[in-house]
């Protein structure tokens, strides 16, 4: 009953299972509790990968799967998918259907602007070839594509340089076409710009005098200035008439400034009365000269009054890789620490550069002292690298490694046998991990793994693994038998004694088969005539002459069977059946005893040392 009841119970979940599978989305990895609606199956992971099935070619080519399917090849050690007919190796998909042109099919006619080469079989190399006008987009020219003075005259068409285009104050005289001599441009009748000789006709005369200003300070002189620039007029600058407020910044250039016999190699100064004059250059420091100096010593050559602002020259420094020594004598210098990656130059540090011991640990990266760096000398054979008493590295014997850094191999719990002592770097107490529910290490620390009670489960058992003498007598009850699971195979032969069948409902009942179940029935519901109400107790004759019937066969003269007069010969005796006790005394003559033949002749029957009988010469003691 309780087997039938887990089957349902467990078809039932399977039932469940499937269904809730068929509806569900499944997660792996990181965040399982968010997934996207339209998801069936998502992997999330920033340390792990999927891995889809490998296979060898040989294998792939076995499989005849779904279309879309996907293995990946260590054979060809790439993905494979299936199209519904054959495998694709997708590193070689694309090489063998992407095929590339040059052609100009935007611009029939034109040349190919790109050039295709291929440098590998799996690599092609696009480059801009010749391009000609049909091939630039309208406006897509901007000044910066120009180069400078690249668009010359020819390359300007008729008309096409506008005022716009021209720079204001850029045109100079020469680059105004002439005209004839004598003549001025000016606007005509119809206010076109020409080249016309001036004439009081068309330009109005004007009365230039100094006398019109009415803030006129009377520094110009003006003769005839009645239509002025129609007539020869005279001007001339009045004596002391042009002040500094007249002069333009910039006016007065070197050419303006007079100089004498005598002024060679001075510079202009002012005197103590302050008027300028050229003056010696020691003159001139001596006046006006300042300090330049160096406080931090930096700079070098500096002097007194050399300059006409004093100045406390230093050197900028970034303050990281140089710096002025704090010393204000010495100067520059590269600051500690200043020189780093960025500083030195690929493979300018030589094994001259570095010091003797300056590599230490830290200098050193990671994985960067192979097997080939580390130095052997002859005798170093075989040996391991350790550190002797003082801690220095040398090459050693296993067993001097062993003796100086070995650490305790044990097993506290008992259940790994063979460990040793100094056998490890590190110390390390094994024990072998079980699962506690099947297997469990004995916690008296000696005897090691055992099956844990109760450990040995349906799963654990296999198939007719169970034979008869594994099952405990008395074990095995009527909910344990499931119904109908028993066949003749299955029972040893006389083993289901009477009182491993279950009682009847009534005395007097026989187990008969209906031809479909066996069923109780009472006895006398079988038709058997008994002559004395005892089924099966009547013995109708004997089939050899061992036995002998005797009796008429009816009630108070029934049937008997007795042992006949010899009967019993040979062939009825088990071999060693007939012991001492069953032989009558007296019973053993001399034709009883049997002998090997010719072998025991003239021979008497003795004991030996064991007290066995054997026929034995006559001399034998």
């Amino acid at each position: 009953m309780q087997t039938n009841y887990f089957k349902k119970a467990f078809l039932l979940f399977i039932l469940v299972l499937g269904y809730t599978t068929l509806q569900a989305q499944v997660k792996i990895g990181d965040n399982p509790q968010n997934i996207n609606l339209s998801s069936v199956l998502e992997l999330e992971s920033t340390n792990k990968a999927f891995v889809i099935t490998r296979v060898s070619t040989v294998q792939m080519n076995a499989i005849v799967p779904l279309e879309g399917a996907m293995v990946y090849n260590t054979d060809e050690q790439c993905l494979h998918y299936y199209d519904g007919v054959e495998w694709i190796n997708i590193c070689e998909a694309f090489a063998n259907n992407l095929t590339f042109t040059s052609a100009a099919l935007a611009n029939p006619g034109n040349f190919e602007t790109i050039t295709i080469t291929q440098d590998t079989p799996t690599n092609y190399n696009f480059e801009v070839g010749l391009l000609n006008a049909s091939n630039i987009q309208d406006g897509t020219i901007g000044t910066t594509k120009i180069v400078n003075g690249s668009v010359t005259q020819t390359k300007l068409a008729t008309n096409s340089v506008n005022s716009d285009k021209i720079s204001d104050k850029s045109i100079q005289t020469i680059d105004i076409a002439p005209g004839l001599p004598n003549t001025i441009l000016q606007t005509n009748v119809g206010s076109v710009v020409e080249w016309a000789p001036l004439n009081v006709d068309n330009i109005t005369g004007k009365l230039l005098s100094n006398e019109l200003a009415t803030t006129g300070d009377n520094s110009i002189t003006v003769t005839n200035g009645d239509g002025a620039t129609l007539k020869d007029t005279q001007l001339r600058v009045t004596d002391g008439g042009i002040s500094t407020a007249k002069l333009e910044d910039n006016a007065v250039t070197t050419a303006k400034i007079g100089t004498v016999a005598g002024d060679e190699n001075k510079i202009l100064g002012t005197n103590t009365t302050g008027d300028p004059e050229w003056q010696d250059a020691s003159a001139l420091a001596a006046n006006l000269g300042e300090d330049v100096i160096s406080t931090n010593g930096s700079i070098t050559g500096t002097a007194l009054d050399a300059t006409l602002v004093a100045m406390d020259l230093e050197v900028k420094t970034d303050g990281i890789t140089l710096e002025v020594n704090p010393d204000n004598t010495t100067g520059l210098q590269i600051i500690d620490g200043g020189v780093n990656t960025l500083q030195i130059a690929n493979n300018a540090v030589t094994n001259l550069k570095i010091a003797d011991d300056a590599v230490n640990t830290a200098k050193l990266e990671d994985n960067a002292v192979t097997t080939a760096k580390i130095g052997t000398v002859a005798g170093d054979e075989n040996k391991i690298l350790g550190t002797n008493a003082t801690g220095d590295p040398e090459w050693q014997d296993a067993s001097a490694l062993a003796a100086n850094l070995g650490e305790d191999v044990i097993s506290t719990n008992g259940s790994i046998t063979g460990t040793a002592l100094d056998a490890a770097l590190v110390a390390m107490d094994l024990e072998v991990k079980t699962d506690g529910v099947t297997l469990e290490v004995n916690p008296d620390n000696t005897t090691g793994l055992q099956i844990i009670d109760g450990g040995v489960n349906t799963l654990q058992i296999a198939d007719d693994a169970v034979t008869t003498a594994k099952i405990d007598n008395e074990t095995i009850l009527s909910e344990d038998i499931q119904d109908g699971t028993i066949a003749n195979s299955d029972i040893l032969d006389r083993t289901i004694a009477p009182l491993k069948l279950a009682d009847g409902t009534a005395a007097n009942q026989i187990l008969r088969f209906n031809g479909t179940d066996w069923e109780l029935i009472d006895q006398s519901a079988i038709a058997i005539a008994e002559v004395d109400g005892v089924i099966g107790n009547e013995i109708l004759d004997v089939t050899n002459t061992t036995l002998t019937r005797s009796g008429t066969g009816v009630v108070g003269d029934e049937y008997t069977v007795a042992v006949s007069t010899g009967g019993i010969t040979a062939n009825e005796l088990a071999n060693d059946a007939v012991t001492s006790v069953k032989i009558l005394d007296d019973a053993v003559t001399s034709d009883k005893i049997g002998t090997a033949g010719a072998t025991d002749g003239n021979k008497v029957l003795k004991t030996d040392a064991s007290g066995n009988p054997s026929w034995q010469d006559e001399t034998t003691e």
